[in-house]
């Protein structure tokens, strides 16, 4: 089993702390929300997210504006995933669209629903599978997709 903890704030000193945690208690990735509240330029974001590719623990990008006000464009997650550590994407805008561009411009990006209900459209467009809520009441249900 594989383990992505749940590392991302909207501090940058704090999500490095929480990423260097995980990766000292033996986390497989990390997962980075947008930072919330703060609203950083695309640029503070990927500032953001250089700080924590130092840590050395591979990272999920969390693009979820409705909770963090913030959204990753394209051209912002392309050069996040310029760095080695940067190993997907939880998508969760909701916008085919944009995954489309994603895939387009970072083939070897893995993406990765967070809407339940649109895993199998991202499916299709090159998505690679789902960070479920759903999983936690129907798993078996959920594998066997």
């Amino acid at each position: 089993v594989k383990v992505i903890a749940g590392a991302g704030s909207n501090n940058t000193a704090a999500t490095v702390e929480a990423s260097k945690k995980a990766k000292e208690l033996g986390a497989d990735a990390v997962l980075i929300v947008n930072p919330y509240y703060n609203k950083p330029s695309q640029a503070g974001m990927i500032a953001h997210v250089k700080a924590v590719a130092e840590v050395g623990i591979p990272i999920v990008l969390y693009n979820i504006p409705g909770r963090s006000a913030i959204a990753l464009t394209a051209t912002t997650i392309a050069e996040m995933a310029k760095l080695p550590q940067v190993v997907a994407i939880k998508e969760a805008t909701g916008d085919l669209n944009l995954a489309s561009e994603i895939r387009t411009l970072c083939p070897d990006l893995q993406i990765l629903s967070g809407d339940d209900s649109l895993t199998l459209p991202l499916m299709s467009i090159g998505g690679k599978g789902v960070i479920s809520v759903g999983s936690h009441v129907k798993p078996d249900a959920l594998v066997s997709m």
